[in-house]
């Protein structure tokens, strides 16, 4: 190693260990919608919930289905915010479906522990 790698070195780990990763900045994001769409997170988690519980697993988009036909003001929000509802909890991924728009892969969940 020359003089310089030696030098910047501590300075570039330090750097890196301080810049939050990827899962951890969409983790912030996530938890910042259940607080500013609480009520609406509130009871997406418990349509998702129901769902898990009646057939075993279930998807975004089924509980988005699910609280659009029961007439749940969705505000027009951009429907990401779902991740909200699965980010914490009890949930586990357990697959994957190919169902979302343009084929894109949807996460199916798991209930991690069902209590009755």
């Amino acid at each position: 190693m020359n003089q310089l790698s030696l030098t910047l070195a501590p300075s570039v780990e330090a750097a890196r260990a301080a810049k939050p990763s990827e899962r951890e900045k969409r983790d912030q994001v996530l938890d910042a919608l259940a607080v500013r769409r609480s009520e609406l997170v509130a009871t997406a988690r418990e349509v998702a919930t129901s769902i898990a519980r009646e057939r075993g697993r279930v998807t975004a988009p089924e509980v988005f289905a699910a609280l659009r036909a029961a007439g749940v003001d969705l505000g027009g929000h951009d429907p990401r915010w779902m991740g909200a509802v699965f980010n914490r909890g009890p949930w586990r991924r357990v697959g994957w479906q190919s169902t979302g728009a343009h084929a894109r892969p949807v996460a199916i969940w798991e209930l991690d522990e069902v209590t009755p």
